[in-house]
């Protein structure tokens, strides 16, 4: 599957990464001093953080003894983001205890809260040596590289699956930095092996890890039985909710996708859902025939993730449909703004929006609008002619965006305009020639209604040889042999 695809769902499903290994680890036993020496750190913190450090200073001479108190206390502080006190005091403990596993473990807990990935993994190491037969550091150096460098993190994963070969969190964790890497097969096989060594049911989070894999892998089906399973446990999770509109979005299952959509948006938070919820969102209300809904749907989506350029493509061909042109080409040039920056065909296709919607107008109707369109589509195709001058697009569409203003009637512009793309013709294959016919087309039907019938005869000849049974060059020449008797 393409990388560009997988990204596309990264915004909208994203694997929880949950490794449970310590499912059975005893927290440390502290005193009820310790304890409260750690209440009091949390309580101040609420306030000034340089007060925590500076109570530091002051840590009871019982307390300072206990090093299974202080690597406690070390991590009751990590678990409140006292990352800096956290490290202050495991180091009190390390300096006495260089040995003591725990105490190791909370300074490299400390170190990656603070973002000092070097220093974690030098202590997970360390820790690792202490005491080799302890999973805890092992998991944790995996879960610092696991998104940096998911490379070394299964090198370290396949080394934990030597030691503990029996561990089928392993296989877990490998399924997870497998999809992070778009390697979807390799998670769909971690995830299997996983799932084989657990009760049925026991981990309703990674069922639905292993159904956004399934719906990577455009099994949608297998992944909406899973996405349904998880609701029965927990009918308000928000990522089951979504893999489940998802997939019945993907499986064209309408009726089903909408009732869906009634049970996922609305009911959580504005600010968990994201721009593919809101792209689908779109896509079902065109197929609704909601198109004010498709509009609204897609401008969330944009809004959530403004460097998507096919979010503006859809955009643009949303406003379309409820006739905001203006709104439409400025959407399709943000498209091409990052889809082929600088392209001419940005231009062209823009001006090919106000083309159709001037074109719908009839005559009479929105004249003052039917006549923006017309310019400002004029305006984009002059621009291409202009750049690129050995190209017939150019004047071949402003000759067309311009018979608009009057199509029962010669215009001069047209004319120049059609004979200008004509020209830029010459040489070219009879691969044009369907281009070709319609400039000369107009030539005959220009000299016919200017009463100059050689050269109206003439053009309706060269589009006879191209298309023998035009039927408006054969009428122009029978109604010329009429006036001319």
């Amino acid at each position: 599957m393409k990388r560009t695809k997988l990204i596309t769902l990264a915004t909208g499903l994203m694997l929880t990464f949950s490794v449970s290994v310590f499912a059975d680890e005893k927290p440390l036993q502290i005193t009820p001093e310790a304890q409260a020496y750690a209440d009091k750190l949390i309580q101040l913190s609420k306030n000034d953080q340089m007060a925590v450090i500076n109570e530091l200073t002051n840590i009871p001479k019982k307390i300072k003894k206990d090093k299974e108190s202080l690597a406690g206390i070390a991590e009751i502080l990590n678990s409140n983001r006292l990352y800096q006190p956290a490290l202050e005091i495991a180091t009190v403990a390390y300096q006495d205890h260089p040995e003591y596993l725990p105490a190791i473990l909370a300074m490299g807990n400390a170190f990656a809260g603070l973002g000092n990935t070097d220093e974690a993994a030098a202590k997970y190491e360390e820790a690792i040596n202490a005491d080799p037969s302890d999973k805890r550091a092992y998991f944790k150096f995996v879960d610092i590289y696991k998104n940096i460098a998911p490379e070394v993190a299964l090198e370290k994963l396949n080394v934990i699956k030597e030691k503990f070969p029996d561990d089928p969190e392993i296989n877990k964790a490998m399924g997870s930095i497998y999809y992070n890497q778009n390697k979807i097969d390799d998670a769909e096989k971690a995830y299997q092996e996983y799932f084989k060594s657990i009760p049925e049911g026991g981990d309703p989070q990674a069922q639905e890890d292993y159904g956004i894999v399934l719906f990577a892998k455009k099994n949608y089906q297998a992944s909406l039985a899973i996405a349904e399973q998880a609701l029965k446990h927990d009918a308000s999770s928000l990522s089951a909710n979504r893999l489940k509109f998802y997939n019945l979005m993907e499986l064209a299952e309408t009726d089903k996708a909408k009732a869906q959509a009634g049970q996922f948006f609305g009911k959580f938070d504005e600010k968990l859902y994201n721009s593919t919820d809101y792209k689908y969102a779109a896509d079902l209300a065109s197929q609704t025939n909601d198109p004010q809904l498709a509009v609204k749907s897609y401008e969330k989506a944009v809004k959530l993730n403004p460097k998507a350029p096919d979010l503006y493509k859809s955009l643009s061909e949303a406003y379309e449909a409820v006739n905001q042109t203006d709104s439409a080409v400025a959407a399709y040039m943000k498209y091409g703004e990052l889809a082929n920056p600088g392209a001419l065909l940005n231009y062209l296709q823009a001006g090919k929006i106000y083309y159709s919607a001037a074109a719908a107008l009839k005559d009479g109707e929105h004249d003052a609008l039917r006549k923006h369109y017309i310019n400002a589509g004029d305006s984009l195709f002059a621009r291409v002619s202009e750049k690129a001058p050995d190209s017939y697009m150019g004047p071949f569409w402003r000759a067309r965006i311009q018979t608009i203003l009057d199509p029962n009637n010669p215009i001069e512009s047209v004319k120049s305009q059609y004979e200008e793309a004509y020209r830029r013709m010459e040489g070219k294959d009879d691969s044009y020639d369907g281009y070709r016919k319609e400039c000369l087309v107009y030539d005959a039907f220009y000299y016919f209604k200017k009463d100059q019938y050689a050269a109206s005869l003439d053009a309706c000849n060269k589009v006879l040889a191209i298309e023998p049974n035009n039927s408006l060059c054969k009428q122009i020449k029978a109604a010329i042999g009429q006036l001319r008797k």
